[in-house]
């Protein structure tokens, strides 16, 4: 399951992700390139230095809890 989220605060954002992960989903960030102004710019560094801890998180989380493949969903 993959989750689309928008906040305007980063901080927000990477605590949902987290928390997201312990359940087996995976957040979406539409943030990035954000000329709406929905949320945060996930190009900002910081940003990008914080998802990034997510991200490997998620890694590794998916080589031992992999996707279904399509034949399993259907």
């Amino acid at each position: 399951m993959y989750n689309m989220y928008y906040d305007k605060s980063l901080t927000k954002i990477v605590n949902k992700a987290w928390s997201d992960l312990t359940y087996g989903i995976r957040t979406h960030y539409h943030a990035i390139n954000d000329i709406q102004k929905w949320g945060v710019s996930v190009e900002q560094p910081e940003a990008l230095v914080e998802i990034n801890k997510v991200e490997n998180a998620a890694r590794l989380l998916n080589r031992f809890n992999p996707s279904f493949r399509k034949s399993d969903c259907w």
